[in-house]
């Protein structure tokens, strides 16, 4: 049985230092500032995370170096897909190896493949992965969303564990969330969507808000999952603002300039990947300053 259960996860970012390097001592900084704060889990390598800019070898170091110094009951979510599929299991294998409770895999970009295609390329890692795989569906990142037939299709595979749900589409989410079997887990990847997601019956969040502000985070999907929604409202509106902001410029580059200017980070990224540019800077210093956050 998974450990990874609904709750709030982080999406968590890779920092690097100044010369591109995982910088492991920042990294498990930040994992500590999150589970300190009551986020149930880590989502690592995902688009929060760099994935494109983050080669196997840099995933089973960084992965190896936070495995071996937090508690093992803590649940570590790796990113592992790809647009070929033998890639997608190689990835998923060696992660799990490595420490991995789930793999988080993608919708492959660029090469669209059709509906039957998205089935058996999912069905395929998740047959051979030693861990459960939770599905991404980000077509904003890939230029492609999963769609019902191929979500539904899956959700009763024995080892497809359920969605990271950030394609923005309600009336998708909607569906999957009526007609999965009971035990697939949804789980928002829009924070501006969380709570509307868990009201229509989803797991929790897959969050990048939570990077700054784990703490409302973790109390903003208790309170959901409790049936306290006049409390989750308020966390809602208190983060609605940063959560936008957050999405000013291509993720992560907001997000890392704000854990930059609260001092948890230094502001590093991998190109193709550049610092959030001037103009939109002191907008988002402005919100975290209102959030109490510098």
């Amino acid at each position: 049985m998974s450990i990874v259960k609904p709750g709030a996860y982080t999406a968590l970012v890779t920092p690097f230092d100044r010369h591109g390097a995982v910088d492991d001592e920042a990294f498990f900084r930040l994992a500590e500032r999150q589970l300190a704060a009551g986020i149930a889990g880590l989502a690592l390598f995902g688009c929060t995370g760099e994935e494109a800019t983050m080669p196997l070898e840099d995933r089973v170091a960084a992965l190896k170096a936070l495995r071996r110094r937090l508690p093992g009951e803590i649940p570590l979510i790796a990113g592992g897909g790809a647009s070929d599929t033998r890639v997608a299991v190689n990835l998923a294998r060696t992660l799990a190896d490595e420490g991995a409770d789930a793999i988080l895999s993608v919708v492959p970009p660029y090469n669209r493949p059709v509906t039957s295609g998205l089935i058996r390329h999912f069905s395929e890692i998740a047959d051979r992965s030693p861990v459960p795989v939770i599905i991404s569906n980000v077509p904003g990142r890939t230029g492609q969303a999963i769609g019902l037939e191929a979500s539904l299709a899956l959700a009763g595979h024995g080892n497809i564990l359920g969605m990271d749900e950030g394609s923005g589409d309600m009336g998708f989410a909607m569906r999957l969330l009526r007609d999965a079997p009971p035990g697939f887990l949804v789980f928002s990847g829009e924070d501006e969507l969380t709570l509307a997601l868990m009201a229509l019956g989803g797991a929790g969040a897959l969050s990048l808000v939570s990077n700054e502000v784990p703490g409302k985070v973790a109390a903003l999907v208790a309170h959901a999952q409790g049936g306290d929604y006049a409390q989750a409202i308020a966390i809602h509106n208190e983060i609605l603002d940063l959560s936008a902001l957050n999405y000013a410029e291509t993720n992560p580059a907001p997000v890392k300039a704000a854990l930059a200017m609260m001092g948890l980070i230094e502001e590093h990224l991998r190109l193709p990947m550049v610092p959030l540019s001037e103009g939109r800077r002191q907008p988002l210093r402005d919100e975290l300053a209102k959030l109490g956050l510098l």
